[in-house]
Order: structure tokens, then sequence, then C-alpha cells
């Protein structure tokens, strides 16, 4: 089980890095560019979501925490009812709209919206789920800990140091072990210089090449053993805007194609 290997990494962990959210024994890795959390006028959230995520699943482990233990979330009760295992849990599938007024309508954001359609697609044929579950069936992390409301704003020295420290970071065992990565973070990889290949010690299918869908998003996909594969890493846009349901279906029929080979 992953929970062994994720114990390891807690303890082995001195800088407190971010280490993630959902399932960790769940097949499917998500990895997103950085969390839009702007750390200047949100820190208790910030500190929440990534600052105390080690903390978090080192209680989880002490405490044997499972899924079905975490209550829905409530920003009424603040921290007391967040966990890394199921963050937020009870948040309905629609991306999250607030009045003029502060009310919202107890949605998600862009991304976990369209990380939870591709979930759907994949495990459940399309059927849309009325709440985001997707943390049942994967885990979920982020290249870059450095945060701001938007891309743009993020400090680059925080950017850069978080970047170098986390790739190293990610080739440790807890995330090797997973055996589908979607790595959604568009060009970012070509931006900042990030080898994906090396840091999941895997090579670009050249045969089937960039698969293109529609006028922006796209596809690259990478194996360990191109003959034998056991690992699938593909590259593809950021799952936040723009990304067209043709793109979610070729994403999920390569998933599913490759998780019946597991």
């Amino acid at each position: 089980m992953n929970y062994i290997t994720l114990n390891d990494l807690t303890e082995h962990n001195p800088s407190n890095l971010y280490i993630g959210k959902g399932n960790p024994n769940s097949t499917i890795l998500f990895i997103g560019k950085e969390a839009a959390i702007d750390q200047s006028t949100n820190t208790d959230v910030y500190n929440r979501d990534i600052k105390n995520n080690n903390l978090q699943w080192i209680q989880n482990s002490k405490d044997h925490t499972t899924q079905n233990d975490i209550q829905n979330w409530s920003p009424l009760y603040l921290n007391q009812n967040y966990n890394p295992l199921y963050p937020y849990k009870g948040q309905l599938n629609k991306i999250e709209k607030t009045t003029k007024s502060g009310i919202g309508n107890g949605g998600t954001n862009s991304t976990w919206f369209y990380y939870q359609k591709l979930i759907d697609a994949v495990f459940f044929n399309h059927v849309k789920s009325e709440y985001i579950n997707f943390h049942e069936k994967a885990f979920l992390t982020e290249l870059s800990e450095a945060s701001a409301k938007y891309s743009k704003d993020v400090d680059k020295y925080d950017r850069q140091l978080s970047l170098t420290q986390r790739q190293e970071f990610l080739t440790h065992e807890f995330y090797q072990n997973f055996p589908i990565v979607i790595v959604a973070v568009g060009h970012y990889v070509r931006d900042h210089q990030i080898d994906i290949e090396k840091i999941f010690n895997v090579k670009y299918d050249s045969e089937t090449g960039i698969i293109p869908i529609g006028k922006s998003n796209f596809i690259n996909i990478h194996y360990d053993d191109i003959n034998q594969p056991k690992k699938l890493v593909i590259h593809t846009n950021q799952l936040s805007m723009g990304i067209s349901n043709e793109l979610i279906y070729e994403l999920s029929l390569i998933i599913k194609k490759f998780k019946a080979k597991l």
C-alpha cells in the first residue's frame, strides 16, 4: 500500500514540503502548476491547504484516519474538519460562483471541476457526479508550492526555489508508485525547464507524437517502457479553462486503455 511510502515521505521531509491531497492508495496522480491562493490576504487558507500539509498527513497516520472518518466541510467550523485526505468534502460538482453579497453556491474551483469531469469519464462512463469526489480515485499535488491568486503574480524567486526543491521531492517512491500520472500544467514545464522524463524515469512516445485536440488542447504521452509499460505519464493542458469535451474524452480513453492492462 502506498501509505507505507507516504509515511516514509512525511518522516523524511524536514522542510515540511507540500505533499498533496486525496487518496494515497489510488492509481492516478494529478500534478498541477501551483495553488491559486493569495498568501498576503489569505494566510489562513494557505497554511491550511499548503504549509501545514505534511503535519496533517503525520496526524492522519497517527490517528489511522480514513476517508469515511472525514465529515463534510463547513466554513463555519474553520479548520476543524479540513483534511487533505478528503479536502472540502461535500462540495457540489459545479464551479464556485459568489454573489455580490458574498454568498457562494457550494461549488469548487475550475481545476477541481475538470479533474472531477475526467474522473467521472474514466470510472463512471462520463456520468456526472453530484459532488466533488475525485479524491476517492486520485491524489493530487503541485509542481510548486509558491502561490498567488494569479500565476503572473507569484514571486519568481519563491517559485524557482520551490520548483528546484520539489523536482527532487517528486522522485520519492511515494509519487513514483502511481502508475498513471497526469501532468496538467500546459507549457509550464517548458517555461521553467522541468524535465518530466527525468523526474518519472519515462520516455516520450515519439511514435504517437503530440496529439492535438482542437485549436488549443493537446496530449503528450510518456511510458517507462514502450513495449511493456507499467507507468503512463500524460502531459496536457492545465485543466482550468478552455478545456474541451473532446480533450476529456481522449484523455479518458488513453487512461482506461492503460488501466485495463494493470
